[in-house]
């Protein structure tokens, strides 16, 4: 009778009650593991196995992994809710409940297990030793007007043209250039480098913009991707970013420092320049917050070729509404923290102070020559 009874258990909840105990497994591994078994498991284990049995085969699709997820999550799902309207019944119901608690649990596991314990490893801050400092509004206005010396020849470099930059300079092989910088970079600081992460671009363009989101990494898939709405001028620095995640990277600031890095490392001039712009507006936007005078001077730093490439950035952002901002907002800043990013929603901005501190410390490989030479 016993025996019938668990036989009758495992054939109908079998499933869930694995996935269950792994989910639960996980859990106290998650609270319980000290960052240094995390790292040596699963950043230096794990984690980089996974990436090299992605590139042998979904990284080899000529399009992104995501159009092959999204139509199999609608049709599982659509024939799900199928069964339960045709049956209507209670055993319908509950076949439908079950469906819906195993497919949450292997979410979970999936996050976790493809990228998420990543949350456990030491903060890049950390890692790279980076000295505390204090940082005032002066120094972030020298900053300011020290790199928009550096844009303006720059973008002189790529086109006379004082309209916004155009398409035609954007280079093919970003992607490329992209990934050997940041593994140059990671590499120098002792991060795994293992797989060649993919940077999809993600169409129909808005698709992530509408959501006050430039781009995405989703860890089950092993790829990152930017919306193709966004201005070709932001590409390189928001591709960086992603790719930094596919790299297990988890603090949006530190992606968001590792994102300048790379592209000023980069020997491309388009590349470099989309990063030091997206730092000089990270630092123009802080000033502008507490120092309305110093802000606005360094804002009228800018050439009219600059000025106009971030117009355009922002007609190309400000084009897609967002869609339900305030929820959406409290969702992610909530997910950032629940994983130990105390900053939130905030921990973007926090490249301002990533890089002074980066500027102070001693290290001094590539990137650090480069823009401080």
């Amino acid at each position: 009778m016993i025996l019938q009874k668990l036989k009758t258990f495992f054939t109908n909840f079998g499933l869930i009650f694995f996935l269950s105990v792994f989910a639960i497994i996980t859990h106290f591994y998650n609270a319980n593991a000290s960052i240094e078994y995390n790292e040596s498991f699963f950043l230096n284990g794990i984690f980089p196995k996974l990436r090299i049995a992605y590139d042998a085969t979904l990284g080899k699709l000529p399009f992104g992994v995501i159009y092959l997820a999204v139509p199999f999550f609608v049709i599982l799902f659509g024939y799900q809710f199928y069964l339960l309207i045709k049956n209507r019944s209670l055993n319908a119901f509950g076949h439908f409940i079950k469906f819906l608690i195993t497919f949450a649990l292997s979410i979970y596991l999936l996050f976790y297990w493809t990228w998420g314990l990543n949350y456990k490893n030491h903060p890049l801050r950390d890692h790279l030793i980076l000295p505390k400092t204090n940082l005032d509004t002066t120094q972030v206005y020298e900053e300011a007007m020290y790199i928009m010396d550096i844009l303006k020849p720059l973008r002189d470099s790529i086109s006379s043209d004082t309209s916004f930059i155009q398409k035609k300079y954007y280079p093919l092989d970003t992607e490329d250039q992209v990934r050997k910088s940041l593994v140059e970079i990671l590499a120098g600081w002792n991060l795994p480098t293992a797989g060649k992460v993919r940077v999809r671009t993600l169409r129909p363009d808005g698709i992530l913009l509408r959501f006050s989101t430039a781009g995405i990494y989703i860890p089950f898939l092993f790829e990152g991707h930017i919306d193709d709405g966004l201005a070709y001028v932001h590409r390189p620095f928001v591709m960086a970013h992603e790719m930094a995640h596919g790299y297990g990277i988890t603090d949006e600031g530190d992606c968001n420092f590792i994102a300048v890095l790379v592209c000023a490392n980069s020997d491309d001039p388009y590349i470099q320049y989309s990063g030091l712009l997206a730092y000089w507006r990270y630092l123009a936007n802080s000033l502008v917050n507490v120092a309305l005078h110093s802000g606005s001077m360094v804002i009228n730093a800018r050439s009219k070729s600059i000025e106009n490439d971030i117009i355009h950035l922002k007609e190309r952002v400000n084009s897609y509404p967002d869609l339900m901002p305030k929820y959406r907002d409290i969702i992610y800043d909530t997910y950032l923290k629940s994983h130990g990013v105390s900053g939130g929603l905030s921990s973007y901005g926090t490249v301002v102070n990533m890089m002074h501190m980066w500027k102070k410390s001693a290290y001094d490989r590539g990137i650090y020559e480069k823009i401080y030479r």
